[in-house]
This record gives C-alpha cells, structure tokens and sequence, in this order.
C-alpha cells in the first residue's frame, strides 16, 4: 500500500465501496490494488486449509507439532482480515497498520517454520546441521532481526501519525 500509494483504495469493508463488492470507477486503480489484495487473501485462505487438512491426514501420522502450526496459520489469517477490516475503519490508523504488518511477518515465520518441520521425519529431533557458534549467531540474527523489523514499523508508523 505505501509504494503504490493506494492506501484506502477500497474505502469499506468486506465491500471495496458502498454495495459494491468490486471496485467502480470511482476508486480508480487504488480500488483495484486493494481489490486484488483482498483477493490474494482468498487465495492464501485456501492455502491454509489445506495446510491443516495435510497435517491432519499426513501418514504416518503427523506430530501434534505440524498441525498446531498449520492450525495458527489459519487463526492468523482470521486474525489478518479483521484487522484489516480495523485498519479501513479507523482510516489508516498508525497502530492498526502496523499491527496488521507485523503479523504478515508472524505468519510469514509460522509458514516456514511448519514447512522445515513437515520434512523432519516422526520421532526424530530437528537436526542441527551447522557447529555451535553458527547456529546461535543464526539465532542472534534472528533475533535482532525481529527487533528491526518491530523498531522499523513502530518508526514509520509514528511519522505517519505527524503528517
């Protein structure tokens, strides 16, 4: 929405504008972008169940683990249309915006997190596969890195909150 500009392209929700589930031509190309995302999020719906529906009927049976995070997977999109539906309500609002980015990232990591774990085989411990010092440096990166991303929202969200 920030490199397209498109903002509140669809200014209602769950409809882009007022009885319209598309975007007329009021809305413009803005509508459009919003549109599609919308649409996006249908398709990543799908996505999801699947995933549980996997995890579910995985032989041999999948581990309690798979299916807790193919289950968060869908919660998290709940999660993301109803926050999304907040942030056109409340217009854009810095706090919502940002709330609404950083659960992409959350969900973002809970989907490659249930992938790598889906291709460790049952019973078996996650193998490590770098030495010690690597792997706690990936674990530092990791970390640090969630900082920035929190740190970069919170900063950009703030200066939208100036303008």
């Amino acid at each position: 929405m920030r490199l397209t500009g498109s903002g509140l392209g669809c200014p209602d929700w769950p409809n882009c504008t007022s009885g319209n589930l598309a975007p007329t031509a009021e809305v413009g190309a803005h509508g459009w972008i919003e549109f599609v995302n919308r649409m996006v999020t249908g398709l990543v719906s799908i996505a999801v169940i699947v995933a549980v529906l996997g995890a579910l009927v995985r032989t041999p049976t999948s581990p309690a683990t798979l299916t807790w995070l193919s289950v968060g997977l869908v919660l998290g999109v709940i999660a993301q249309a109803l926050l999304g539906a907040l942030v056109v309500k409340k217009l854009l609002d810095p706090p919502f915006v940002m709330g609404h980015f950083l659960l992409s990232a959350v969900l973002l990591a809970n989907a490659l997190v249930l992938v790598w774990r889906a291709g460790v085989p049952d019973g078996a411990a996650a193998p490590v596969v770098v030495g010690r010092a690597v792997h706690r440096l990936a674990i530092l990166v990791v970390v640090l890195g969630c900082a920035v991303l929190v740190t970069g929202t919170v900063v950009t969200g703030a200066g939208a909150a100036f303008r």
